[in-house]
């Protein structure tokens, strides 16, 4: 019989956007345009995962390899730190919408909110940030998760956009100390 004595509050902390620096120190995620009108497209995705590194040596060999922790963990909270970019390719009157969804691993998507749309958003990139807690519920609310944001336009080939470096999403859960 396992008996728990105590808990832990454990926070992990993902970095959505990933990749080689820049002169500036700036670093996107990679440009998607959209195609047909209205048509969502994925903007970007990551996996919510509860992988650490595990370094040993064996034989002589720094061996680095990722290891899963026992899951499913609870979700306690969740703050999101998402900033995207997101212009018309070349058309003065393109709408440009984007929203952002998680959900357990392989479940169905929640929304985190609602369609934000952009009126004639204009050919130079306009930052728009999505930052807060947002609290688990049914469908969200256990690591591993689904992360993505999708975007939309009113106009074939118009919409653009990109996600900005130093965007994160934090989640908190318990963990019983053995």
């Amino acid at each position: 019989m396992l008996v728990i004595t105590s808990i832990k509050n454990v926070q992990v902390k993902y970095q959505v956007v990933e990749g080689a620096l820049t002169e500036d120190g700036t670093q996107y995620s990679d440009e998607v345009t959209t195609e047909t009108a209205n048509e969502e497209k994925e903007l970007l995705s990551k996996d919510l995962d509860l992988k650490v590194n595990v370094n040993r040596i064996d034989s002589g060999v720094y061996i680095n390899t990722a290891k899963a922790i026992d899951v499913p963990k609870n979700i306690l909270s969740v703050y999101f730190n998402i900033v995207v970019e997101l212009k018309a390719v070349s058309s003065a009157t393109a709408d440009v919408s984007w929203k952002a969804q998680a959900r357990n691993d392989g479940g169905t998507w929640v929304d985190l909110f609602d369609w934000k749309t952009y009126a004639d958003i204009g050919t130079t990139y306009a930052e728009k940030t999505f930052k807060g807690y947002f609290n688990p519920q049914t469908n969200f609310n256990q690591l591993p998760a689904d992360f993505r944001i999708l975007i939309k336009c009113n106009e074939d080939n118009e919409g653009k956009g990109k996600v900005k470096s130093g965007s994160y999403i934090e989640v908190n859960f318990l963990e019983p100390l053995k």
